[in-house]
């Protein structure tokens, strides 16, 4: 699995951080200053070092990984509680947080948690059509940084029944990639 990552290592530095210029600086160290029986244990050393000078970068995946965390924790609880209430869905966050231990960080109409905002529309079910629902998360301007400390956008819906993405600016939509 190392030589994976060493062989895709601009591929994962890029997904690590989006500052292209530290990048390139440690693209041209490895390159120069890294034999090619040493690239594995340089590699392990490059990615310490670029955590060590750029922690925010790393802050990014974190939060897209737990804004996506969040996504399917809100799809489970979701479910569960369809079950018990003859195939409906909770109507907000609040609901969640009352009824099937969704954790009170969520307590807001459209609660940002770790700089992403989260917003869920519910319908009820009709003669017509059964129960919806969809999630968004968008990334938020950080206090910290001039731009959103994420940068990937998500959505779930309960007819669509995985999660989409995209890296756009605008928020994630039905048609857009899953993950």
């Amino acid at each position: 699995m190392f030589q994976i990552l060493t062989n895709n290592s601009d591929v994962l530095l890029q997904h690590i951080c989006q500052d292209f210029v530290l990048i390139n600086i440690m693209r041209n160290v490895e390159n120069n200053l890294c034999s090619i029986g040493q690239r594995n244990f340089c590699f392990s050393l490059l990615i310490l070092l670029f955590v060590i000078i750029s922690p925010n970068c790393k802050r990014s995946r974190d939060v897209e990984s737990d804004a996506f965390k969040s996504i399917v924790k809100i799809r489970s609880l979701q479910k569960k509680y369809a079950l018990i209430h003859n195939e409906e869905y909770a109507k907000s966050f609040d609901e969640l947080i009352r009824t099937s231990q969704l954790d009170k960080m969520f307590s807001s109409e459209k609660p940002v948690v770790d700089e992403y905002e989260f917003t869920m529309e519910v319908s009820e079910s009709t003669l017509i059509k059964s129960a919806f629902y969809s999630i968004s998360a968008d990334p938020m301007k950080s206090s910290k940084y001039l731009e959103p400390v994420g940068s990937l956008h998500f959505y779930y819906d309960s007819n669509v029944k995985v999660i989409k993405f995209t890296e756009k600016d605008r928020p994630a939509n039905a048609n857009d990639p899953s993950i």
